[in-house]
């Protein structure tokens, strides 16, 4: 296996995801780092559709997890987590009443997946190592990299727990 440099910034991104849906409980279904028109890589993830609130704020910090775990590790902005941001917005209208309340609430979750990716650090370099060196990790070997992660509940991360 060799090491893809130019697979860095996008497989820390796909590894803040998959990191990110294991503290929540969610399996990983795989992650890929085959580059198309749209995607670098992209991370499926068995989760929930579910509107409970508490899914939703999972689902969200989740999908803010990819752009969160590039801060984490460089300290810059993720440029490339755009459609997650949208997607992330997109399921905070089930929450709140305008667009204006879902953007803020969407900023309130990617600072909650920053402070889970802090805390789950150990994990994303393990599993961004064995992205670059690999365009395709099933579920289980992506569980088997990371080992154990502390699970965690959306109300204990988000600062401001919504009561709509």
């Amino acid at each position: 296996m060799t090491r893809r440099p130019d697979l860095q910034k996008p497989a820390v991104h796909e590894a803040g995801h998959a990191v990110a849906s294991m503290s929540f409980g969610w399996p990983i279904v795989e992650i890929t780092m085959q580059e198309t028109q749209t995607y670098l890589g992209a991370c499926v993830i068995g989760m929930p559709e579910s509107t409970k609130r508490d899914v939703v704020l999972a689902r969200v910090i989740t999908r803010q997890s990819g752009s969160a775990a590039v801060f984490v590790m460089t300290g810059l902005d993720d440029p490339g987590g755009s459609q997650d941001y949208e997607l992330a917005v997109q399921d905070v209208l089930h929450l709140v009443p305008d667009r204006s309340a879902a953007i803020a609430l969407v900023e309130q979750c990617k600072g909650a997946a920053i402070k889970l990716l802090e805390r789950q650090y150990s994990a994303l370099p393990k599993l961004t190592r064995a992205l670059t060196r690999a365009d395709y990790l099933s579920g289980d070997q992506a569980t088997r990299i990371v080992g154990r992660v502390d699970r965690v509940a959306p109300r204990s991360i988000v600062p401001v727990y919504p009561n709509y």
